[in-house]
């Protein structure tokens, strides 16, 4: 993220966390809150394209996913931006892991395909699902030994953020987030070690 990304991020923060508290009392300014984090939720899903042998996902149509997974039906209360942020992240991740979970089950001959996401939407390639599945396992395990590790992790893997942004995100150092994330790392490479 550059100096200007940054500044951005600084200006509108406020705004953005005015504009979730007003949500609850006026649907209408989700439109108006959407303006403002879009670019974030790109990123976040533009992450998911980087480094993949298959692409996850077009990066617009994984950024609608997310909304529909976060504003429809019965939405989550959502306190500030960087609450926003972490939710897009977790939707990422939910949207990744169940397409591998589906891709999965076709590979093995199951019945109807998963209807959350087209094939169109999300194309996962047959080993990166088995490798999406095993860290999701990892994950699922390291959030029973320690939520704030995982956390971490979903926040790097999913969302992209680098340690600066999660730093601030959590309101804490650069340096406590870097060891917190070699730590996790070393963790998930041990598990993910274990199990192949």
């Amino acid at each position: 993220m550059n100096d200007s990304e940054l500044n951005t991020l600084a200006d509108d923060k406020g705004e953005v966390t005015r504009l979730l508290n007003g949500l609850r009392d006026s649907p209408q300014v989700l439109d108006r809150v959407m303006g403002l984090v879009y670019e974030d939720i790109r990123r976040i899903a533009r992450n998911q394209n980087r480094g993949q042998r298959g692409e996850y996902a077009r990066t617009t149509e994984l950024v609608n996913e997310v909304y529909l997974k976060l504003f429809t039906g019965n939405p989550p209360v959502i306190e500030c931006r960087a609450h926003l942020m972490k939710m897009s992240a977790l939707a990422v991740r939910q949207l990744i892991v169940d397409q591998a979970r589906s891709r999965l089950s076709q590979k093995r001959g199951a019945g109807a395909p998963h209807l959350a996401l087209d094939e169109g939407q999300v194309a996962v390639e047959k080993s990166d699902a088995e490798r999406v599945l095993l860290i999701e396992q990892a994950l699922e395990r390291l959030a029973e030994h320690d939520p704030d590790l995982a956390e971490l992790i979903v926040g790097s893997y999913y969302g992209g953020y680098t340690a600066g942004e999660l730093a601030e995100l959590r309101d804490c150092s650069v340096r406590t987030v870097q060891r917190q994330l070699k730590r996790a790392r070393g963790w998930l490479r041990l598990e993910l070690g274990a199990t192949s």
